[in-house]
């Protein structure tokens, strides 16, 4: 219980507690600028990793009729409708999680936010360095290596590292998103 004091008091102490109890990121050396954070996850037997701002448990969403088949719906995130991309679709892979596992990845480019529906999620993925080249086996997965832009290795797993403009093109030309933004 917070003692009756004067406001600077009951406030400080509301701090303390708070700070006590949060949970924060690992810490990142942040002295080079080749530093990078991603959240790795799933799709098919694929472990690939992309830079995405938050991580849903499968939203409710509305379907589009006559939308792609890879336009999963349409949720409501922060009060802006967020479309929801079926990314094992798009890259013309077998689905293989079950509907407990869905996640929804809220990855952006530009002035555009989407959803991308992956398999399952393992987590940060804090790579030491980052390559340009995409490995032999990553480029076995084909209709997923066109949608990356590179490959790292954690905890001696490889990524292969997605870049979103390349999923942002193949929903809508980079003109008409610049023009939204």
């Amino acid at each position: 219980m917070i003692p009756e004091t004067d406001p600077a008091s009951v406030l400080l102490e509301m701090e303390t507690r708070v700070r006590a109890r949060q949970h924060t990121l690992p810490l990142v050396s942040t002295d080079s600028k080749k530093t990078r954070r991603f959240l790795g996850f799933k799709l098919a037997d694929t472990r690939l990793a992309i830079a995405a701002t938050q991580v849903l448990q499968s939203p409710l969403s509305t379907r589009v009729p006559g939308a792609p088949p890879w336009l999963w719906g349409v949720a409501g995130l922060g009060g802006y409708p967020l479309p929801i991309i079926d990314f094992a679709i798009l890259c013309d892979t077998p689905r293989q999680w079950s509907e407990n596992e869905i996640r929804v990845l809220v990855i952006q480019h530009q002035q555009a936010r989407c959803g991308l529906l992956v398999d399952s999620v393992y987590g940060l993925v804090l790579p030491k360095e980052t390559s340009a080249a995409i490995p032999p086996e990553l480029k076995q997965a084909a209709g997923i290596a066109g949608y990356l832009h590179g490959s790292c290795h954690s905890d001696d797993t490889l990524w292969g590292i997605v870049n979103p403009a390349r999923i942002f093109q193949r929903l809508a030309p980079i003109e008409h998103l610049e023009k939204a933004g």
